[in-house]
């Protein structure tokens, strides 16, 4: 608030971190970018239908200019709330409070901030089309780093200061990830997946639930809709609603290979999932013809 550096390196670099934040947790996330097209549906006001991180178009245009205006109209004492929690003496909290933000100038008081919403009249809807959300950068971590990783510490008894190792060598292997900076035995990095501790041994099922998906989406787009899996659209329809139906009110009263067989005309296979991305996959190799495939 006091003595901000602006200037175009610190932007720059502060600009390259908000992007990298948005790809990592938007533009390349499952259903990263579902959000932003519901909170656009919702409102209309540009307070709420705008997200806080903003688009690669807004971080683009930004200025130093811009910044230096936002930062003396917003980041100022008029326009900030101090909060003290714990254990303190007030006299000697407000005494430090005052020789550290006493001196700082007061600026004139941001415009009010239109927060009205017009009366919505009828139904919004949108169709999300996001690759990502189809599960494939995750089922290499479900059937991949995971159960690996599980099946040492389990099954092999792989010894405690080996966890972390081995978990970081099975991220590389499977997913092509390396982290920021060396990661020690003092970690267990594994441990922030929640079934590690809650339910171990059970992020296969993701593998095998993205797998049944491809396939009864398959099944539903080529047998029910005659459409292509790509493109098809089964939003409303009572003949899909009902066919799932028969499928999902056995609940646990028959083997799931027996139901999925039985449904479908086929046992558990990537074929579906292989077919729906065979023709990226003809793009892909079309537009990386000569380049290196993978990562060591």
């Amino acid at each position: 608030m006091r003595s901000l550096v602006i200037n175009k390196a610190n932007l720059d670099n502060q600009r390259n971190a908000v992007q990298e934040e948005r790809r990592l947790g938007v533009d390349n996330q499952p259903y990263g970018q579902s959000g932003e097209v519901q909170q656009g549906l919702i409102y209309d006001n540009f307070a709420y239908k705008h997200t806080v991180i903003g688009s690669m178009e807004d971080l683009n245009a930004a200025s130093v200019e811009d910044v230096a205006a936002f930062f003396k109209t917003y980041y100022a004492p008029n326009n900030a709330v101090l909060t003290l929690v714990g254990d303190f003496n007030a006299a000697n909290a407000l005494k430090k409070i005052k020789q550290s933000f006493e001196s700082i100038p007061r600026q004139p008081d941001p415009s009010p901030v239109d927060m009205t919403e017009p009366e919505q009249k009828a139904e919004r809807r949108a169709t999300v089309d996001d690759a990502l959300a189809r599960s494939v950068p995750f089922i290499y971590f479900s059937c991949g780093t995971m159960p690996h990783w599980e099946a040492d510490i389990y099954a092999r008894n792989l010894p405690a200061d080996q966890w972390n190792a081995r978990w970081w060598k099975y991220v590389s292997d499977f997913q092509g990830i390396e982290p920021p900076e060396p990661r020690g035995e003092q970690w267990c990095d594994a441990a922030t997946k929640t079934h590690i501790n809650d339910n171990p041994a059970y992020y296969y099922n993701y593998a095998f639930a993205t797998v049944f998906k491809f396939q009864l989406h398959d099944y539903i787009a080529r047998k029910i809709l005659h459409q292509p899996p790509q493109s098809c659209n089964y939003a409303d329809n009572k003949e899909v609603g009902a066919w799932l139906n028969s499928i999902l009110k056995k609940g646990g009263t028959e083997d799931w290979r027996k139901v999925l067989k039985e449904a479908t005309g086929e046992d558990i296979s990537t074929r579906a999932m292989m077919d729906y991305f065979k023709p990226l996959m003809s793009w892909l190799e079309e537009q990386n013809k000569g380049r290196q495939i993978g990562w060591e």
